[in-house]
């Protein structure tokens, strides 16, 4: 029986969903303030995720510990000693 791989990322619907709920909340006329800011707070926060995942390269380094971070133009290394 073969699994599906998981897909990375932030679901789809989930985005199209408070894409919808932002636009409802925006053109009630009854929702107050903070209603209102409270969806934009989700949205922003699902935003980070979405951007923070689309990043490849944030936290690359501990998921492959063979690579090496270039060192610093200048900076002392062990090789001198």
């Amino acid at each position: 029986m073969a699994r599906k791989k998981k897909e990375n990322g932030v679901n789809p619907k989930l985005l199209k969903y408070l894409d919808k709920l932002l636009d409802e909340t925006m053109k009630d006329q009854t929702a107050s303030l903070t209603d209102k800011m409270k969806v934009v707070d989700r949205v922003i926060g699902v935003e980070k995720i979405r951007l923070k995942v689309a990043d490849e390269g944030e936290g690359g380094f501990f998921r492959n510990p063979q690579a090496q971070e270039p060192d610093d133009e200048g900076a002392p290394t062990n090789e001198d000693e």
